[in-house]
């Protein structure tokens, strides 16, 4: 604007996936700018680490300002927005690049699947290492009569496992119910059909084992008329969640907030 630059990166030092957005939210990255201009001069570089101890994170403001005019505070304090803009933005591209390619390969069939899988986990093991030093820590402390061998063998099996599961999870945006009922059979359901018919209901504990996404199938075993409902975790992402909610729904189970389960079934009692 009229010749002024800036430039702002914010870097995520440290953040737990427990810790709630508000609490960040309340240091506004315009407060910190004013705060730091105060005592600047033209031309600087500003760098500034910020700590919440009460859920230990740390973010650190890299900023640089290029003033060719004196009255530029008033800028900062619409950094907040440029930069939420900027944020809001990219994740709608990575979205809609991702939800491209969901829909580009999920009607292939599923053994070219499993090839992709196979890829993936090369890339996710050997070049990414995705969280291997948490996934060692837990298999080292649930097992600790196994040798380092098998706790080896046992941590490639679970890569393995992630990455079938996530291409096995976009498969559901292509599988007809006839597919889906030959790879995922459920037994003894007339045990449910007589409880829905005597006015009962019914709750189903499995264990996370499999893919769980493939359980959301089970509408296709049951009577007409019977509402299978699944208890799920919301993304925080919107778009993704609107995504993945379709996926759980498409066979007709109905996807329940954690944070609502006690009063819908409150509604379905009463």
């Amino acid at each position: 604007q009229d010749g002024f630059f800036v430039r702002v990166t914010v870097e995520l030092l440290q953040f737990p996936a427990e810790a709630h957005p508000t609490e960040y939210r309340r240091h506004s990255l315009a407060d910190v700018c004013l705060e730091v201009v105060r005592h600047m001069t033209v031309l600087a570089t500003v760098e500034q680490i910020i700590d919440f101890p009460s859920h230990g994170a740390k973010i650190r403001f890299f900023w640089e300002f290029d003033e060719k005019q004196p009255n530029y505070l008033s800028v900062c304090r619409k950094l907040p927005i440029f930069v939420g803009t900027i944020a809001i933005r990219r994740m709608k591209v990575v979205f809609y690049v991702f939800v491209f390619f969901c829909y580009l390969l999920s009607p292939l069939p599923l053994r070219v699947h499993y090839l992709i899988a196979d890829i993936v986990y090369v890339l996710m093991y050997y070049v990414i290492r995705y969280r291997r030093r948490v996934v060692w820590k837990n298999l080292t402390t649930s097992f600790p009569e196994k040798d380092e061998a098998e706790l080896h063998r046992l941590e490639h099996r679970f890569y393995r496992f992630l990455c079938d599961y996530f291409v096995e999870t976009l498969k559901l945006l292509s599988f007809s119910r006839e597919e889906m009922k030959r790879r995922v059979v459920f037994k003894d359901m007339e045990q449910i059909d007589e409880a829905v018919e005597r006015g009962q209901s019914c709750a189903v504990y499995l264990g996370h084992y499999g893919n769980w996404e493939w359980i959301s199938s089970l509408p296709l075993w049951v009577k007409p008329g019977t509402m299978c409902g699944q208890i799920y975790h919301p993304l925080e992402n919107k778009d993704f969640d609107r995504f993945f909610l379709k996926l759980r729904q498409r066979m007709g189970a109905l996807s329940i907030p954690m944070n609502e389960t006690l009063r819908r079934l409150a509604e379905c009692i009463s």
